[in-house]
């Protein structure tokens, strides 16, 4: 059996989730193989807004890996998974990720441009500070989140005041 090559985000190919904070898109069927054309198709799609394609079965899945829009005006607070690690792949645009680190008593602020040249993920452990903003009008990248989604996000702990 042939794995399908998908190029178009279609009713055939995704189910959109309509309780998801952006617009998000999850594959029927895995395997799958998604085209570059995917990239143009979700930015087009995304009039303006982030947008996600969900590239895991489900959310309850182990790994999820998704390909996301994000743009610059539409930014969210600094947050940290307590038990998830992460990582990010840039594939258009630039992406900074700041890391905020206690030592001795004070948070240090690390910060990391991330653009396809990168050509490797940016590996970020659970328990971590951290906050991700373009620095182009918009960025794709792959975000990769370890452990099964909780709606309720108690893992998440978001920190309004850091930047």
């Amino acid at each position: 059996m042939a794995i399908k090559s998908i190029s178009d985000i279609s009713a055939e190919n995704f189910i959109v989730d309509k309780k998801a904070f952006s617009k998000s898109y999850f594959l029927k069927k895995n395997p799958a193989l998604l085209s570059t054309q995917i990239i143009k198709k979700l930015k087009s799609n995304s009039q303006g807004k982030n947008i996600r394609i969900c590239v895991h079965a489900k959310k309850n899945c182990n790994l999820h890996q998704m390909i996301i829009c994000q743009y610059k005006k539409f930014s969210h607070p600094a947050k940290k998974h307590k038990e998830r690690d992460k990582a990010y792949l840039v594939l258009e645009g630039k992406l900074q990720v700041s890391f905020f680190l206690k030592e001795r008593n004070r948070i240090i602020k690390k910060v990391c441009i991330l653009t396809k040249q990168n050509k490797v993920p940016l590996f970020i452990p659970s328990n971590t500070i951290h906050h991700d903003i373009p620095l182009t009008n918009s960025a794709i990248y792959i975000e990769m989140l370890g452990g099964s989604f909780k709606s309720k996000r108690s893992d998440r702990i978001e920190y309004n005041k850091i930047h």
